[in-house]
């Protein structure tokens, strides 16, 4: 006798018993009745009676779905620590400054090594030297306002030994500086304030940040530059209240822009008095050579607690994306993902020295605008600094 016709329901139910049986899938049985699955396992036992294979376990979808979270977060370590890895090695091998090394008159350079005093010297290749500097308005001495660079520090990083120094470059330090026309062609090279090269580097940003490093880099006689980052200056009242506001003693005496500002007293920075603080020179310094030094030790103050209240609030999961984007907002950087993140969690890691190290001048310049290094003194730092025997 033959059997009714199945219904159109029934012919797709038919179709999923069938496809288990022959895929064997244990997750579709959710969907058949109790009677279809009784008649699946029946089979089963007959076949395994015949074959003497015993039957796959069940696994429940919870535990896959938990496996498969699992590998994923596995394989996103993976690439996090891939990326760190290839941003270390890109930071090694780079030189954005494209100046040659050279040495000054009583020293030798030739194929990468520096002679001086009888001695020979190799350019440490475990370093990473990161140029960071803002941008912001200053007051030329003919007392017009202009866009300059400043808060000029290299970053030095030996990722051997894992030691920092942070190194002061003046704004009105004088340097072989690059000079740009409106068309952002090369026009001749200037002795002027390394700060002041970011007006004449052409008229992109780009050219200009470029142009500071090679400015920096002609200073130190051809320092490899690694890369830049670049804070805007005028963002800093908004940076600060992100991180709400900087607890520090107020360095030298600002109460010409602020009465709260006294020198010696504890306060709290609102994003107004963080601009000044990290912006201004002191009215009461005796020399323009003070004035300058004073403002990079309050920027140093300055950046060491912001980078302690940053962070505590990256450990803040409802904050820490909101921080990340707007630093993206406020700062430029040459640099591609791998090597931020890089930059980004050694720089989190490590603590940032209490003093920077500050370039030798000569003696009788402090007055001037025009801050000029030792030359002898300086190569013999940087040699201690940047190289080995």
């Amino acid at each position: 006798m033959k059997g009714r016709k199945l219904n159109r329901r029934e012919e797709i139910r038919k179709r999923i018993i069938e496809e288990e049986m022959a895929n064997d899938d244990p997750y579709s049985r959710e969907w058949l009745t109790p009677d279809e699955t009784r008649a699946i396992e029946h089979r089963e036992a007959l076949r395994r009676k015949r074959t003497g294979k015993k039957p796959k376990k069940r696994r429940r979808p919870g535990r896959i779905v938990l496996l498969v979270i699992i590998i994923i977060i596995a394989a996103l370590v993976a690439s996090g620590i891939g990326l760190y890895m290839t941003g270390k090695n890109n930071l090694l091998n780079s030189n954005i400054s494209a100046v040659e090394q050279r040495a000054p008159e009583g020293a030798g350079a030739s194929g990468g090594a520096l002679s001086y005093n009888g001695e020979t010297w190799h350019y440490n290749s475990n370093l990473i030297n990161m140029l960071v500097f803002g941008v912001g308005e200053e007051v030329s001495a003919d007392g017009t306002e202009r866009l300059a660079a400043t808060g000029i520090f290299i970053w030095s990083y030996d990722t051997e030994t894992k030691q920092t120094n942070l190194i002061a470059v003046p704004g009105h330090m004088m340097s072989d500086c690059p000079v740009y026309d409106d068309n952002n062609e090369f026009l001749h090279m200037n002795d002027q304030q390394i700060g002041a090269s970011y007006a004449s580097g052409g008229t992109t940003e780009l050219r200009r940040y470029q142009n500071v490093a090679t400015s920096v880099s002609n200073l130190f006689y051809g320092l490899p530059i690694s890369g830049y980052l670049v804070i805007d200056m005028t963002k800093i009242s908004d940076m600060n209240d992100m991180v709400g506001g900087i607890t520090l003693r107020v360095f030298e005496d600002l109460t010409e822009y602020d009465a709260a500002m006294i020198e010696g007293d504890q306060i709290v920075l609102t994003g107004a008095q963080a601009a000044v603080y990290v912006n201004e020179r002191s009215a009461a310094a005796e020399s323009e050579y003070d004035a300058e030094t004073g403002l990079q030790k309050r920027q140093i103050q300055y950046l060491q607690g912001f980078m302690t209240k940053l962070k505590t609030g990256m450990l803040s999961p409802s904050n820490g994306k909101d921080m990340l984007e707007k630093l993206r907002q406020d700062t430029y950087s040459d640099m591609e993902i791998p090597e931020f993140i890089y930059m980004f969690v050694t720089m989190l890691q490590e603590d940032m020295d209490d003093e920077a190290i500050t370039i030798p001048v000569i003696s009788g310049e402090e007055a001037s605008q025009e801050i000029r290094a030792d030359q002898d003194a300086l190569f013999e730092q940087m040699l201690t600094l940047f190289y080995q025997k």
